[in-house]
């Protein structure tokens, strides 16, 4: 047995922080004798029940149960623990000292094994104990002291930021008096505050009551209504709000170092991220605090400690059970100063032995390991159970020529220990940087400068943290003052170097051009080759993020090998797949960690070999430990080496034993930047989302953003490479939003990477075309990403994520400068293989979108006659490319009358009948007519091609007979959904509706009473089912079909109201039913709806819906309400607004008053004009509305308002942002 290989395994898991310690009463008694084992505690209790010596045959838990049992209550048990139970108290001299029961029992104990293992910073401990040792020793006073200090400073934070809020109502107030103005604050607060001062007959008193509540730090005002007063007190809200959020970032920074108390089970919920000490057995009472009683919400008792204690465990304390079981189940343990005999422990590793039992894997599970300290030999039954629980032991005699118990566990946790730590040694250098006003570094700093330069040539990403950061901004000031007085060291270009990567930015994004030239002039002769390579290749890099000659970037790798990665990325930005992947294979890496970025690159061209994943997992091969670290984190995920080698998997996480737990991994860094941004909402696309986030021109989340996009770039982690998301979707959306004006090209192509989320890639389109700053890029953007289509390495979740983008841009460019490009892509089109039914790659709704906004006529005609050559596979995709190129196609074209007729003689399919419909100018009506007869078997199968050919049947009485006949006896005729037994209800996709055939069929007295009597039926069936089904969860799905067949219905009676009321006697009643049954489903009318913002779209279908029967002249206060909406650009159905808008308006012009409609038309041109000005143009943050779509609409009401004798911006001069 090779114990000491454990031993070095513990260590490897410690560095990796994958070790979980479990503390038994025998690791207390390193500090000393007084703390009592199980018999030790006991002892006194079993000779007071049962005499000295007459227990032998009792069990500690039978004892215990015993002692409760005759005392009557679990309180005394409880209180007899802490009568003899020791507990450590620190004396005022901060001296640790030991008690029992309120009498110190002994000075200066001995700490020494608890402050070896504390100091290890393993990330859980949990302890059956009850005494206070571990939480003493781990400073858990320290981080309740944060704790209350983080809550106590969050709290005056966000009073700061209120009492600045309405600070600045008073100063908004103020200034309006003081100019005489007759403005009106926005809000009935600020009302409040504007009239108070209205009513002083000195205004400034008023706001300088209110400062002076402020405190110290804030300047009043005097007569005159200056500035100077208000531009300090802003000074001083964020002085003050930034020392707060300083404080609030050091506490949580702190908190990581410290262990905090786990008592409650839901606690466990904070525990993330920190330090925990879980005391799983009860935890001894303060002496002060003897008030206190209870353990984890059972204020019965304070300790687990009888059997019935044991037994309710399990149910009483659910949550820790869970937790045990399924960390050591996944984890790895060490136990130390522990038996293993605690019966919820045998309980948990019983069902752990169960699961593992039960997988054929089962030895690749981490490893519990049970240290085994004394002279003894652990027995043969123990050593059993150990082997049957997967449990490994530690036998420490064995390791170590040492018989007392103490000095074996001294020396394992010496052993234990990790390394030091590098990350430290870093810190430590930067805060010998201390800044001061002087004309050259001393001496020490100039040995800091030298070995950070050094050091960080180990640490590729430094961890990030508020302190380090001040230093840092401190460097950057250094170098900036020293470069204004015209000192020359050549500690200043490196300093200045080292800021910049320490930061995770490059140096053109923190110093101006004119200063780096000046810092690179000062680079030494001695260090040119390599910290000038370093300016240069900063600068590359952000050429490339800006998207700036990205031409010569690839250029001048051919003469400079530095910058071929670079290269890489530019071609990558710029969708230029063949080339990247050409460059990537001709890419010599002289590094392990550039072979390790070439593959994660060539992830997204394809499968990556094992052996040389293998070959890059080799820790020897790395310069730095990060690097590494990181490899054995990302590449398994990409390759599939996880699943595939499952051994190298193992061996991996049990190999590596340099790694410090202190240290960040690349991972960390990018979890740390990301949980700083704000927490995002769901992602939707413009038209859909009501909310907002806030961005501010390079603001901390700007900061933040570009530092992840440095991260994403230094490391070549995609966000979604090979099926793995390494980056949350709603994250980046957020870095998206803050980079694209400056960087569009990589966060276009980040964007990419997401593939077929429909959602992310239609709301990032739409950002880039909703952009002023980037509408000159958008057509070099879209022929990059359509060129990309016919670019075989082209990767398929790339082309799907354009499939769905390049029909946004589309919007923002005019067609004859992607049209010809286009048609050459649809020429390519597999009609072969490809389903347009199923269209999971988006090829053809791709065409689609594309082809409606195609101009040329030729193009158009060509494409019609490609889909008409495809004869009998003409489908729904042909039929649909065909309405989107039909118009303005001339009905003579013979090439396309041709193809129409061969069609037309082969028709046997519904799609073939929708194209023959669509394109019926081209056809001979009676030959046309001929086919929809002998084939209705086939229009009678779909609604919507059943209401098409009632159009074409208008005086033709054979193919109306059909159509009535087909009409009468179909089941789906006033079709509810409802079975007949009333046992359930069907959701219904399309109704029959009747009135739409009539439009163009005409129906007898005899057809329409047959219809009506129908129809009684299923009124019953509403009328009956409604309260069965009211309560329901799917009835809002039900009910929508319900709404719909109803208002078919009601359509249908107001139609043939003359027939209906002279025919049949009940009509007047089955019209007072309709109503009832629409009022019981819908109560609300459209008004009431319209009122409430939640209801606005349900609102604007209803509209349509009475549309159909009346004059909008019936909805003028209801249309005035929806214009409101838009002008107030306050509606969660925005979109839905603009459109319907403008559709009535210019359908039903006619009913709109112009005194009425007019000024409100104007207000809502002005409101919407800042976001469509050529120069300077508001930032389109309206999301619940697509911004072309508000164009669309805005002109067509524009149209309108001219016609009125008016002008408007977006009128008859207006030149569109985007295509119709």
């Amino acid at each position: 047995m090779n114990q000491d290989k454990h031993i070095i395994d513990i260590k490897n898991a410690i560095e990796k922080r994958q070790m979980s310690f479990i503390v038994g009463a025998g690791f207390s008694r390193n500090i000393s004798d007084h703390f009592p084992m199980w018999s030790d505690l006991l002892k006194p209790m079993a000779e007071e029940l049962y005499g000295a010596g007459q227990y032998s045959d009792k069990t500690y838990l039978d004892i215990a149960s015993e002692y409760v049992r005759r005392k009557g209550y679990h309180e005394a048990i409880d209180l007899y623990v802490e009568q003899h139970m020791p507990y450590l108290r620190k004396s005022q001299e901060g001296v640790y000292e030991l008690y029992r029961n309120g009498v110190r029992i002994e000075e200066n104990p001995d700490l020494t094994c608890h402050q070896a293992l504390l100091a290890m910073g393993v990330k859980d401990i949990y302890t059956f104990n009850y005494d206070n040792a571990l939480e003493m020793v781990g400073g858990v006073d320290k981080s309740d002291e944060l704790r209350r200090k983080l809550q106590e400073d969050t709290i005056c934070r966000n009073k700061l930021q209120e009492r600045q809020k309405k600070y600045q109502e008073y100063y908004e107030a103020f200034c309006r008096i003081g100019t005489q103005t007759a403005e009106s604050l926005s809000g009935d607060e600020t009302m409040q505050t504007q009239n108070s001062f209205r009513q002083s007959d000195n205004p400034y008193s008023k706001i300088n009551d209110y400062v002076r509540s402020l405190g110290e730090g804030f300047k009043l005002f005097d007569e005159n209504y200056n500035n100077e007063a208000h531009d300090h007190n802003l000074l001083e809200f964020e002085k003050q709000v930034n020392l707060l959020n300083n404080n609030i970032n050091n506490y949580e920074r702190d908190l990581r170092k410290h262990y905090q108390l786990i008592c409650q089970s839901y606690e466990i919920s904070i525990t993330e991220n920190r330090k925990n000490i879980y005391k799983l057995h009860g935890n001894l009472r303060k002496p002060d605090t003897k008030d206190c009683f209870g353990f984890d919400g059972d204020g019965h008792k304070q300790y687990i400690i009888t059997r019935e204690d044991y037994d309710d465990y399990p149910h009483k304390h659910e949550a820790f059970v869970n937790l045990m079981k399924i960390a050591l189940l996944k984890g790895s343990f060490c136990l130390v100063g522990f038996s293993g005999d605690d019966p919820n422990f045998l309980a948990w590793i019983s069902w752990i032995k169960d699961v593992l039992d039960k997988n054929p894997d089962k030895g690749k599970r981490a490893t519990i390991y049970f240290i085994h300290v004394g002279g003894n030999n652990i027995s043969p039954d123990k050593l059993q159970l150990f082997k049957n629980h997967y449990i490994t032991p530690v036998i420490l005699k064995d390791v170590y020529a040492i018989e007392q118990e103490k000095e074996q566990m001294k020396r394992f946790l010496k052993d234990i220990s990790p390394e030091e730590d590098l990350t430290k040694q870093y810190d430590d250098l930067w805060n010998v940087l201390r800044f001061r006003d002087s004309s050259d570094f001393s001496d020490k700093q100039k040995g800091a400068i030298d070995e950070l330069y050094i050091v960080s040539e180990k640490i590729r990403i430094p961890s990030q943290g508020a302190f380090i950061s001040n230093i840092h901004s401190w460097a950057v000031s250094t170098v900036y003052k020293q470069l204004k007085s015209n000192n020359s060291s050549p500690y200043l270009p490196k300093l200045a170097y080292l800021t910049a990567k320490c930061e995770l930015k490059l140096l053109p994004q923190i110093y101006t051009n004119d200063a780096l030239e000046s810092l690179m002039a000062m680079i030494p002769p001695q260090e040119a080759s390599s910290l000038r390579n370093n300016y240069e290749l900063h600068k590359v890099r952000y050429l490339l993020l800006r998207g700036h000659n990205h031409q010569s970037i690839i250029e001048e790798s051919t003469l400079n090998k530095g910058v071929v990665y670079d290269a890489v990325w530019a071609m990558l930005f710029h969708l230029d797949f063949s080339k990247a992947w050409n460059q990537l294979e001709e890419w010599k890496c002289n590094s392990t960690f550039d072979k390790l970025r070439r593959e994660f690159l060539r992830a997204l061209y394809q499968e990556l070999d094992e052996t040389n994943m293998t070959n890059l997992l080799n820790r020897e091969k790395y310069a730095c430990l990060q690097d590494y670290i990181f490899a054995t984190e990302v590449l398994p995920l990409i390759s599939g080496l996880w699943h595939k080698n499952q051994n190298l998997f193992h061996t991996l996480r049990e190999n590596d034993k340099d790694f410090p737990t202190s240290q960040k991994t690349y991972k960390d860094v990018l979890n740390d930047l990301t949980n700083e941004l704000l927490e995002p909402e769901n992602v939707t696309s413009f038209g859909t989302r009501q909310r907002v986030y806030g961005v501010d021109a390079h603001s901390g989340k700007w900061e933040k953003s570009a530092q992840i996009l440095y991260l994403m770039i230094e490391l070549s982690l995609l966000p979604h490479v090979s099926s793995v998301t390494f980056f949350d979707k709603k994250k980046w959306i957020i870095v998206c939003e803050q980079l694209m004006e400056d960087y569009p090209y990589p966060c276009l192509f980040f964007s990419l990477l997401y593939g077929n989320d429909k959602t992310l890639i239609k709301k990032v389109a739409q950002m880039f075309i909703y952009t002023p700053k980037l509408r000159s890029l958008i057509p070099q953007m879209l022929e990059e990403m359509l060129n990309a289509l016919f670019d075989e390495r082209c990767p398929e979740g790339i082309k799907k994520a354009i499939y769905l983008a390049a029909p946004i841009f589309a919007k923002a460019v005019p067609a004859d400068k992607w049209q010809d490009t286009f048609f050459k892509l649809f020429e390519r089109y597999d009609w072969e293989h490809y389903n347009s039914e199923y269209d999971l790659c988006n090829q053809s709704s791709f065409m689609k979108a594309m082809m409606t906004r195609v101009k040329d006529v030729n193009i158009k005609t060509n494409v019609i006659a490609q889909c008409l050559q495809q004869t009998e596979k003409v489908d729904h995709f042909c039929n649909e490319m065909i309405i989107a190129a039909r118009k303005g196609i001339s009905a003579n074209n013979r090439n396309l009358k041709k193809l129409l007729v061969a069609l037309l003689d082969i028709a046997d399919q519904s799609a073939h009948f929708y194209v023959l419909l669509n394109m019926y100018m081209f056809l001979p009506k009676a030959k046309l007519t001929q086919k929809l007869l002998e084939r209705f078997d086939i229009v009678a199968k779909e609604h919507s091609l059943l209401y098409a050919v009632a159009y074409h049947s208008k005086k033709i009485p054979e193919l109306q007979t059909k159509i009535k006949r087909e009409l009468i006896e179909s089941p789906d005729l006033w079709a509810t959904g409802i079975h007949a037994d009333g046992s359930g209800v069907s959701v219904l996709n399309d109704d029959l509706d009747v009135n739409r055939i009539q439009m163009y069929v005409h129906f007898t007295k005899d057809d329409i009473l047959a219809l009506y009597d129908k129809m009684l039926a299923s009124i019953e069936q509403l009328e009956l089912y409604y309260p069965k089904w009211e309560k329901h969860s799917y009835y809002n799905l039900i009910f929508n079909d319900w709404n719909d067949l109803i208002n078919i219905m009601a359509r249908f009676l107001k139609r043939n109201e003359v027939i209906l009321s002279e025919n049949r006697i009940n009509y007047p009643e089955i019209l007072t039913r309709i109503a009832n049954i629409k009022i019981q489903y819908k109560p609300n009318s459209i008004l009431e709806n319209l009122l409430n913002d939640e209801y606005t779209a349900e609102a604007i279908a209803d509209l349509v819906n009475v549309l159909e029967e009346v004059s909008p002249r019936y909805y003028l206060n209801e249309y005035a309400i929806i214009t409101n909406k838009i002008i107030l650009q306050d509606s969660k159905a925005l979109n839905s607004c603009f459109k319907h808008l403008s559709w009535v308006m210019t359908k039903y012009k006619r009913y709109f008053p112009k005194r009425q409609f007019a000024p409100l038309l104007s207000a809502m041109f002005a409101s919407y004009e800042p976001y469509f000005c050529k120069e300077n143009a508001k930032p389109w943050n309206l999301t619940s509305a697509e911004k072309d779509v508000a164009e669309a609409s805005l002109i067509k009401l524009a149209k309108i308002y001219e016609s009125w004798g008016n002008s408007c911006y977006f009128g008859v001069n207006y030149l569109p942002w985007y295509s119709d």
